[in-house]
């Protein structure tokens, strides 16, 4: 048994997905498949219940996410240990990151650590903005970036950056030279929002906005990533709620007018409270950074 098995297995058991563990993963599918299956033999046990589409775990499978999440947690924690122990910080820290934007801060932060602790390994790990608390919830990462606030108690956030909420309609629309809407403006438009499994908090913050003003959103189309909700306001197909971390990956062809009292959209730094030196340094890090930068909340 190798610890890659360990972590695939692991990365298998969160995403419930072979092509989508794969992709996380940085291997192939075949490759996940084999090591699963080579896990299988060592244990004696079957893990997982496949079929022609789908699998689910098995109740040995479902256990054995448990123990093998302890294990991973406990060897990071003794290779952390005993680098700290000879008078530096070494080890792995596995950050969660959203597929769906870029952040500079969080660049800025990771290009920091790397300068700073050279023998700190920061691996990265790509999910869909829903998929984020979950992945640390599960003890998989260590570290995420993320909008949503954390329900484990055993979590603490800091702010990294803040967003305002804006309206996005084609650059040839009527509107788009506004300084400001209210979602009135728009009431009578086709809303195209992003799909709720994807970024809820995406998706409550356009149904609110029409809420707030007493109207009912005229939803024309659901889209199942950013890009493609992007594309569809671009090209005339209607007009969407998002905040202006998007304005770098829209284009030229999209304009980004400030909601009115639409608020702001936060990007935290969410961790587990736990002694790890890796991962206190990422924090005093990311705290350093932010203080230099003088984060404020959009106008």
């Amino acid at each position: 048994m190798t610890i890659d098995q360990l972590q695939y297995f692991l990365a298998l058991a969160q995403c419930k997905n072979f092509t989508m563990a794969a992709d996380h993963l940085y291997i192939s599918q075949p490759a996940l498949s084999k090591s699963i299956a080579g896990l299988e033999r060592e244990l004696h046990v079957r893990l997982i219940s496949r079929s022609t589409h789908s699998f689910s775990l098995t109740p040995a499978g479902e256990e054995f996410v448990k123990t093998c999440t302890q294990m991973l947690e406990t060897l990071r924690d003794g290779m952390n240990k005993a680098a700290s122990a000879q008078g530096t910080i070494s080890g792995r820290v596995i950050a969660g990151i959203s597929s769906e934007y870029v952040d500079d801060t969080v660049v800025d932060l990771i290009r920091k650590i790397q300068a700073t602790y050279p023998l700190i390994q920061i691996t990265l790990r790509f999910f869909p903005p829903n998929g984020l608390l979950r992945a640390i919830d599960n003890k998989s990462i260590d570290i995420i970036f993320s909008s949503d606030m954390p329900r484990d108690a055993q979590l603490r956030s800091h702010v990294m950056s803040c967003y305002r909420n804006c309206i996005l309609l084609p650059n040839t629309h009527p509107l788009s030279g506004r300084k400001e809407l209210c979602f009135r403006d728009i009431k009578d438009e086709g809303i195209i929002i992003i799909d709720n499994m994807l970024s809820g908090l995406e998706y409550d913050t356009a149904i609110e906005a029409a809420r707030r003003e007493g109207c009912s959103p005229h939803v024309v189309y659901t889209a199942r990533s950013i890009p493609e909700l992007v594309t569809q306001v671009a090209c005339g197909r209607g007009v969407a709620i998002l905040s202006n971390r998007y304005v770098g990956l829209s284009g030229s062809r999209i304009a980004f007018v400030p909601l009115c009292g639409g608020g702001t959209l936060k990007l935290f730094i969410i961790w587990r409270d736990i002694m790890n030196p890796c991962i206190e340094a990422v924090v005093r890090a990311a705290e350093a950074l932010c203080r230099n930068s003088s984060i404020d909340e959009p106008n």
